[in-house]
């Protein structure tokens, strides 16, 4: 931590994802590792989720220690990579249909990266649903 906080401008990037806000994404407090049930939306759903909550409460973590380094979230949008390969044909639809060009799945990082005007709890992305600005800016 002593070398981020004598970087000037360091920052820790966290992934998050749109799916986040899906109704399934929880934090399955009882059943963590869903052995009790299976559905393929809610662990990635509750990944992502986690990794915001995370975001959000070490940025709170590093203002409340005066440390120069900050924690941004990003969202690299929906990208075809072949991860959804298998949530269905629905979803093979939605990535036929809606999907980015994998070269526009990194912009939201380096931008959070590199923006010298990123501040603590920016949450930098591709909004194809404007709804789902969430909780980097609840902190």
């Amino acid at each position: 931590m002593s070398t981020l906080n004598d970087t000037p401008g360091s920052r820790i990037v966290t992934l998050g994802s749109f799916v986040s806000n899906h109704k399934k994404a929880d934090i399955y407090w009882d059943d963590l590792n869903f052995k009790k049930s299976f559905d393929e939306m809610a662990p990635y759903g509750q990944s992502k989720l986690a990794n915001m909550m995370f975001a959000v409460e070490l940025d709170k973590k590093l203002k409340e220690n005066n440390s120069r380094t900050l924690s941004v979230v990003i969202n690299p949008g929906y990208v075809a990579t072949g991860m959804q390969r298998h949530f269905g044909l629905k979803v093979k639809i939605m990535d036929i249909l809606i999907a980015q060009k994998v070269e526009n799945e990194i912009l939201p990082t380096l931008r959070a990266a590199t923006d010298q005007d990123v501040r603590g709890g920016d949450y930098f992305g591709h909004y194809p649903f404007s709804t789902l600005v969430l909780a980097a800016k609840i902190a």
